[in-house]
């Protein structure tokens, strides 16, 4: 058979919907399922992505989470609402939309498909998934141990053909996680249907001065500013892309930030924190980043080297908002310091972006952080923890370039449902 979008979308209407009982019952044979094929999955990630033996395992660990977190999923729900007219009765029904298209990134093969696909089938939709090019054969199993559920998924493949025809076809909703160049585009060619966009993102982490008397508070700023840079190699929009340090703390933060740098496992190894980047073009980019950095001025206090896809982890300090890599997002392991002086400069600097997806605030005093919360542009705020940090039910998304819509189950089966009002007089 040719292939086709009509033939897709027709084979997946042959699949029956599952009742709410049937799809809760399906969430513990899908995690038996990835449960069984783990070691296959660890090891074609990491072929596909460069993942690293410590990221994958992460990256199966989260996916059985999300997957358990479907389970909160109020599947289509009916209220019935006291009406102001006379003699009626009005019913609020949450209707499923039909059919959505998913389009997933690389850097989490397991992860943001399922949190993407689940809810959308909680609340009676059909999915048809098409995956990122870098990892086809991880796509292809994760549906497999999906589908072996009954459940109503089409794994269109990872072409770009696939991806156009999915979203100029006359499907109901699209769910596009990836880039914000190739969201707009989506948004641009898309039509008129349901669209949740949950784009790029260049984080920042501030870190405040009251930290200066507290030295286990600032050694776990630290801490948490290495996990949330250089964690899956810096491949996640809700990475640590900037760190703000107040001036006054700036070499009590910098200098022991630094020599853990330096000690982080890279590479090959199998505990490696920072492997290789998804693909060698990738890493190029990230070297034109950190190169046009330092020819404006900025320092390189550890790393600045690249081999093929290895990026070595690197700290750049005296970074300013014009370079580009504090103007794009970085999607490798480079740390970008700037420093600050008092509430209105880090407003400034942290909103001086195109995006504005989260955010994280270091400090012992509540009340600063609560005000610095309210005035930074992103769709989340993390007080003493880092960028990215949530439950897998809880609302995602951000501002700006950052996308509209919202994930997280609980949230984006909202999104993926409709409202039918029936109003019996």
């Amino acid at each position: 058979m040719i292939w086709s979008i009509d033939n897709l979308l027709n084979d997946l209407n042959n699949i029956s919907i599952p009742s709410e009982s049937e799809f809760r019952d399906a969430i513990p044979k899908i995690i038996s399922n990835i449960e069984s094929n783990e070691e296959k999955l660890r090891e074609t990630m990491s072929e596909e992505t460069g993942m690293t033996t410590l990221a994958s395992q992460k990256e199966i660990e989260r996916t059985i989470t999300s997957i358990e977190t479907c389970l909160r999923i109020k599947c289509a729900p009916t209220e019935i609402v006291e009406s102001d007219i006379p003699g009626s009765r009005l019913e609020i029904h949450h209707v499923p939309l039909g059919v959505i298209g998913i389009i997933t990134p690389f850097n989490h093969p397991l992860n943001i498909p399922v949190q993407a696909i689940l809810p959308a089938l909680a609340v009676g939709n059909r999915v048809l998934w098409k995956a990122a090019h870098q990892c086809p054969k991880s796509s292809q199993l994760l549906t497999d141990l999906i589908r072996r559920e009954g459940l109503p998924l089409i794994y269109g493949g990872s072409s770009v053909e696939v991806g156009q025809a999915i979203v100029e076809s006359e499907i109901d909703g699209i769910v596009f996680v990836g880039g914000a160049a190739a969201g707009k585009d989506v948004a641009a060619r898309c039509g008129i249907k349901k669209l949740v966009l949950e784009l790029g993102g260049s984080d920042a982490l501030l870190v405040l001065e009251d930290l200066r008397s507290d030295e286990k508070r600032l050694s776990n700023a630290i801490d948490i500013a290495i996990q949330g840079r250089f964690a899956n190699s810096g491949q996640r929009c809700t990475s640590t892309k900037r760190i703000l340090v107040e001036e006054t703390i700036s070499q009590q933060f910098v200098e022991p930030f630094v020599e853990k740098v330096k000690a982080l496992p890279f590479g090959e190894r199998k505990d490696a924190l920072v492997g290789p980047l998804v693909s060698e073009e990738s890493a190029i980019f990230i070297e034109k980043m950190f190169q046009d950095a330092l020819a404006k001025g900025a320092v390189a206090l550890v790393g600045g080297k690249r081999e093929g896809r290895l990026v070595h982890p690197t700290v750049l300090v005296g970074v300013t908002p014009e370079m580009m890599i504090a103007r794009e997002e970085c999607f490798g392991p480079v740390a970008s310091i700037m420093t600050f002086s008092g509430n209105d400069e880090a407003v400034r600097l942290t909103n001086d972006s195109t995006f504005g997806l989260t955010a994280a605030i270091m400090t012992g005093d509540r009340q600063r952080a609560l005000e610095l919360s309210g005035r930074l542009r992103c769709g989340g705020v993390i007080i003493n923890g880092p960028t990215g940090l949530r439950a897998e039910w809880m609302p995602f998304g951000g501002f700006k370039e950052s996308g509209y819509g919202r994930m997280g189950a609980v949230y984006l089966a909202r999104e993926l449902t409709t409202i039918k009002t029936i109003l019996e007089c």
